[in-house]
């Protein structure tokens, strides 16, 4: 059992440090383009970011799963339920990854459909 947790923390790891690298490429490319330039790109990616809300928000259930188990249930770290915990912070990790990612491809001009 603490092989699984382990793969989980090292997965929690590697999800936070990509949600981190996706936030500075974001910065960095927010930083060098007009506000103009940016709100266009967003209003032609309009539907995808919409989509991608909408996978984030269902994925924030399971952060919501997550909390519940933590403060409400309170599981000793070796128990199932801290496995399902990790399991539910870590759904709600890759679907925060693909929003900001969607945000990433929808600000940045490189592989855009007309430009």
């Amino acid at each position: 059992m603490d092989n699984i947790f382990f793969i989980f923390d090292a997965i929690d790891f590697v999800v936070r440090l990509i949600i981190v690298v996706i936030f500075f490429l974001i910065a960095s490319t927010m930083r060098k383009t007009d506000a103009d330039v940016i709100r266009s790109r967003l209003f032609l990616e309009y539907n995808q970011i919409i989509k991608a809300f909408n996978i984030m928000f269902v994925g924030s259930i399971f952060f919501f799963i997550a909390a519940v188990i933590e403060y409400l249930i309170n599981p000793p770290l070796e128990a199932d339920m801290a496995l399902i915990m990790k399991i539910s912070l870590t759904v709600f990790q890759i679907t925060v990854i693909y929003f900001i990612f969607i945000l990433h491809i929808a600000i940045n001009a490189v592989g855009r459909r007309g430009m």
